[in-house]
């Protein structure tokens, strides 16, 4: 999933990257900390609430912003600025199934058409890795492919009614919300997100898919979308749904030329001398706190380079 350099540098782990992201979305928001914190636990708190209403989901506890986001015995620091109850739950025995098929044979079945949800388009594409990006406050691939489903599905934003961004930590739904302009205040998932609803490690989007058709039968005619995302933010995938056949039969594109074209930044692994901060985060082991710091820099060509710091 990473760059030669992160692996050579032991750089693997969701909980290592994905916390650089958020400290740099913190820094360019010019936000205190407190204030920062207080976005993005409203943020989660409102996953946690959907959640708590979601009978499949594993953990049904509504949690508040400040319970989310402060270090306690049962939220544990796990990498800054992110708790546990902030990060990925994918220790979970769950499962969800789709029956997937052509409208003709779910008529000659005999599946009331009430049941039916049409994918009406898909797009998917892959960003550069973390250490090639341009930076840390954006998505290529989330901005191009997921305003291309929205294209092909013949709708925008603001028409989609219920929403499930992919929720593995709060910085990968804030680059969705930039990305695809969606307003923090919007319900941002039908199932409760991988902290609290749960995430088999290769299936929370299943989880999200079963839990929209279930919305949208209770909605018909109105649009949700769903997004995915793999790797370390670098593969997404967008899917929108309706009780509401598309014209013309499903739709689906990969616009990956549009997405290289942003190109990819230069990355050194052996730079000695000085450097510019770009991003980081310090990195907790369980009961022993602060362990190690881990630090994204920028050469004073320009290059980005990592850094560690056990100090």
């Amino acid at each position: 999933m990473g760059h030669e350099v992160e692996i050579e540098r032991g750089i693997l782990l969701p909980t290592q990257c994905y916390p650089l992201f958020e400290n740099a979305l913190w820094h360019e928001s010019g936000c205190s900390l407190s204030e920062h914190l207080e976005v993005i636990g409203e943020m989660w708190a409102g996953f946690s609430r959907v959640a708590a209403a979601n009978p499949y989901a594993f953990r049904r506890e509504a949690y508040t912003a400040e319970e989310i986001t402060t270090p306690t015995a049962d939220n544990r620091m796990v990498a800054f600025p992110y708790t546990k109850r902030m990060v990925s739950n994918p220790d979970v025995d769950m499962s969800s199934g789709l029956v997937i098929c052509s409208a003709e044979a779910a008529a000659r079945h005999g599946v009331p058409i009430d049941r039916w949800v049409f994918l009406r388009a898909g797009t998917d594409g892959t960003d550069v890795k973390m250490s090639e990006r341009p930076d840390f406050v954006s998505s290529a691939s989330i901005g191009v492919a997921g305003r291309r489903v929205l294209e092909l599905a013949g709708t925008d934003i603001d028409s989609v009614t219920h929403l499930d961004l992919y929720s593995c930590f709060p910085s990968a739904v804030q680059l969705a919300l930039r990305e695809l302009d969606i307003t923090p205040d919007r319900q941002l998932t039908v199932y409760g997100g991988l902290s609290f609803a749960g995430g088999p490690w290769n299936n929370p989007v299943g989880h999200a898919i079963a839990s929209m058709v279930d919305v949208l039968r209770d909605d018909p005619g109105s649009l949700g979308l769903v997004t995915a995302n793999g790797g370390v933010l670098d593969k997404h995938a967008f899917g929108v749904f309706s009780t509401t056949p598309p014209r013309g039969g499903f739709l689906y594109d990969c616009p990956q030329d549009e997405i290289d074209s942003r190109g990819a930044h230069e990355v050194v692994g052996d730079h000695v001398g000085p450097a510019a901060i770009e991003t980081w985060t310090v990195l907790h082991e369980r009961g022993s706190g602060p362990a190690r710091a881990l630090l994204a820099c920028r050469t004073p060509h320009d290059a980005r380079t990592w850094a560690w710091s056990e100090d």
